[in-house]
């Protein structure tokens, strides 16, 4: 009984750690997929180290992508470390040296077409500051075509904005976590910007952050409005590297990269994945290595 129970704190760890697009439970997912299938988030696309999804990608030029850094890394050595929950140990596998995967090994998928990926490039903090860098850029072999790049922001004014965030991860909803998925669907959600984090640069905060709203209980809210949008939901892992968007006087813009979601077993335990954070690599900091 006692393994059992290990294994099933296990899957729970696994939808977690390894990832999802979490949706209300008094929604449908159906309405997810509908915004995910907007045109203008067609630049959210899925990465790929062989056979292996490993990620989610925006086009933001004809051969131009970006991702998360950790997305495009190869683990390398592991230590174990353990984590009690009531009576049982639950054991987790800590990632302790990484490296860049081969660029010849990778390739972008928008739509129902391949690009082979020609080189990648990961933002020089990266090893420093993994919390407040997670940003790669990859080149393209071949220009992407049918698909309309998403174009920047360069604004830091995303604090207190309503955001779409898009990518393919596992699937599920906020009180069933060990039911997560991962079906690697196309789902959307809505959030706000609540607060920023990360580390400064040139007088910015590095990231964009966003809880996941209850809509029966207020209480679970950590920042900003406790009211849920109508499509809320929370993002991380296969959720990596999509996009956040807004939709600004010019248009729809990208605002953010998704670095990751918390991983609060507790609160999991107690009220599902809301009252989480989620955190976004925020692009109007980067903008400018971006364009180099």
């Amino acid at each position: 009984m006692k393994n059992k129970l290990v294994l099933f704190f296990g899957s729970i760890l696994t939808g977690i750690v390894s990832f999802a697009g979490i949706m209300r439970d008094d929604a449908e997912e159906a309405g997810y997929r509908k915004l995910a299938a907007e045109h203008q988030f067609d630049c959210v696309g899925k990465l790929f180290n062989g056979d292996r999804m490993i990620g989610s990608c925006v086009l933001i030029g004809k051969r131009k992508v970006l991702s998360a850094a950790h997305v495009m890394m190869e683990y390398t050595s592991f230590r174990q470390d353990t984590m009690k929950m009531g009576n049982s140990t639950v054991v987790l596998n800590v990632p302790t040296s990484s490296s860049p995967v081969e660029a010849a090994k990778c390739h972008a998928r928008f739509g129902d077409r391949d690009y082979a990926v020609k080189l990648i490039r990961i933002h020089p903090d990266y090893g420093k500051n993994p919390s407040s860098a997670d940003l790669a850029f990859i080149g393209l072999a071949a220009e992407v075509t049918k698909v309309k790049p998403a174009r920047l922001n360069t604004t830091p004014d995303e604090l207190g904005a309503a955001v779409v965030g898009v990518g393919y991860g596992a699937s599920g909803f906020s009180s069933k976590p060990a039911e997560v998925t991962q079906s690697r669907k196309k789902l959307a959600g809505q959030n706000m910007v609540d607060s920023l984090g990360g580390r400064l640069l040139n007088g910015n905060r590095t990231t964009l952050i966003c809880d996941f709203d209850s809509p029966l209980e207020p209480s679970w809210n950590r920042i900003g409005s406790a009211k849920p949008l109508p499509l809320e939901y929370i993002c991380s892992g296969g959720d990596s590297g999509g996009g956040l968007f807004r939709k600004g006087r010019k248009g729809w813009e990208l605002v953010g990269l998704c670095h990751n979601s918390e991983s609060g077993i507790s609160t999991l335990l107690t009220q599902g994945y809301y009252g989480l954070l989620m955190e976004w690599t925020r692009i109007s900091v980067y903008h400018h290595w971006i364009d180099q």
